[in-house]
């Protein structure tokens, strides 16, 4: 769900099924969305699923976002990739060497290499992206900060690694 609607996956998703129903269109399962409150995981994931068929044109395209992350983060073929989720949906996902943004199916940047063999993304606040990123050539700390603007990937506390 995170993939698809950021953190507030379940509450966008609600208020996404609300609009559809103020418009006066009706899908079997919306009869989740219109309860009071706040949805369990388990009506979330229902309620995903009713949308996903009613309109699959508005989940992200799996195959392109595989094939940006395979071109322009190649370690993630023999690692395992993580990320985050912005609060308007792009994506933020690092290969353990790089760290990337993708929005709507599209790459907006990559950085160079800017970890020896691991990156650790903890979140996005203040147009900024915080992590920390492994540096075993330091013998103080091979753990170290990691700060990367949200809007063009610019390094602001961290370095690119050269060889």
């Amino acid at each position: 769900m995170e993939m698809e609607f950021g953190s507030q996956g379940c509450h966008k998703l609600k208020q996404l099924v609300n609009n559809v129903l103020d418009n006066g269109e009706w899908q079997d399962g919306f009869e989740v969305a219109v309860k009071r409150g706040d949805l369990d995981s388990y009506e979330c994931a229902e309620l995903l699923d009713t949308v996903r068929k009613a309109y699959p044109d508005i989940t992200l395209n799996v195959e392109k976002l595989k094939s940006l992350i395979e071109q322009y983060l190649p370690q993630a073929q023999v690692t395992p990739i993580s990320w985050l989720v912005s609060e308007e949906g792009s994506l933020i996902i690092t290969d353990s060497l790089r760290v990337s943004r993708i929005s709507d199916d599209s790459l907006i940047w990559v950085t160079k290499r800017i970890s020896w063999d691991g990156i650790i993304l903890n979140k996005i606040t203040n147009n900024e992206i915080e992590g920390t990123w492994y540096c075993p050539v330091d013998s103080q700390a091979e753990w170290k900060p990691l700060k990367l603007s949200f809007s063009d990937g610019t390094i602001l506390e961290g370095q690119e690694i050269k060889f």
